[in-house]
């Protein structure tokens, strides 16, 4: 029985000895960032911040799977992070992180918070032990003119100077500073657009055509034509040279002659030609005489004789 207390007591008195004997206590002693703002630029390099973190360690052990870390409801920053294997109590540490900010930070003010972390897992704890840093920190929009001034993802709001992202469709890419389909298949007889779950579509466009063959409607008489990307069909006619048939196209076989009732070749010589009309028109010309001379004619005639007379009246 004694025994069985004895033990009883030592797994007791075990685990709060194994705790006081395991306890890292990281400490961060000063943390200096190279700005505490930044004005944004299209070069997401120059929108770089250093922060120069001076930590030590405290407590009864080392520190075992030291981790550097960062949290932000910043978005669109990096961050460097630092790992150590292990860091000896008492011993200060310089851990030098650099911090990026694109060119798509959203602007405004928030806090950056540095974490030293020290992960020891013969500790039997899962929750680790760490200490952390809290930095306000301000964002300023990058100020634009063009949209060269802007990251590749964004364009330039002239009226406020803002480069602001592009919202593109699922089927977009970015290009030059815009979004571009990806649909687009180069068919000017279809439109493109994109469908569900970012699927291109294809819808042919009605009586559109690039070539006479695209308008082929398997008529024998019609005669198809592709003018301006629309289909043009005209009727077939259908001829002979013999002026007592007639031609007519029917389908499905095309063009047929027929003959014209009660029409001969010598009935046709009978019907005065275009020659011959000329001729009688000619011949009823000349029968007419000398043609009347018209008003001004006239007008000049009597005048002449209207002279003649007073000259032999009052000079006799």
């Amino acid at each position: 029985m004694r025994k069985f207390i004895f033990i009883l007591l030592i797994l007791t008195i075990l685990p709060s000895v194994f705790a006081d004997t395991c306890n890292p206590e990281p400490k961060i002693n000063s943390l200096v960032m190279s700005a505490t703002s930044i004005a944004l630029t299209s070069d997401p390099w120059s929108n770089k911040v250093v922060v120069d973190l001076n930590w030590s360690l405290e407590g009864t052990t080392d520190c075992k799977n030291a981790i550097i870390t960062m949290k932000s409801d910043l978005e669109n920053i990096y961050f460097t992070e630092k790992k150590y294997d292990s860091i000896p109590l008492g011993e200060n540490i310089s851990t030098n992180m650099d911090v990026i900010f694109l060119s798509s930070a959203v602007p405004g003010n928030d806090y950056l918070q540095v974490f030293v972390n020290c992960d020891n897992t013969n500790c039997n704890t899962s929750s680790g032990f760490s200490d952390s840093y809290m930095l306000l920190f301000k964002i300023t929009p990058l100020e634009c003119i063009t949209n060269e001034n802007c990251s590749k993802t964004q364009y330039c709001k002239v009226s406020t100077k803002q480069c602001l992202e592009l919202d593109c469709e699922i089927c977009d890419k970015i290009e030059n500073h815009t979004c571009i389909s990806t649909c687009d298949d180069a068919d000017i007889c279809t439109v493109d657009f994109c469908g569900a779950k970012g699927i291109c579509k294809h819808n042919i466009t009605e009586s559109c055509c690039q070539s006479d063959t695209d308008c082929n409607d398997n008529l024998f008489c019609t005669n198809e034509t592709c003018i301006n990307n629309k289909c043009l069909y005209k009727n077939i006619t259908c001829e002979s040279s013999n002026p007592c048939e007639m031609g007519l196209c029917i389908e499905p076989t095309g063009c047929k002659i027929y003959n014209i009732t009660n029409c001969t070749n010598d009935l046709i010589k009978k019907t005065p030609s275009n020659e011959q009309k000329t001729t009688i028109s000619e011949k009823i010309e000349t029968l007419k005489g000398p043609s009347i001379p018209d008003d001004k004619n006239v007008v000049v005639i009597g005048i002449i004789i209207l002279l003649l007379i007073v000259k032999f009246t009052f000079l006799r």
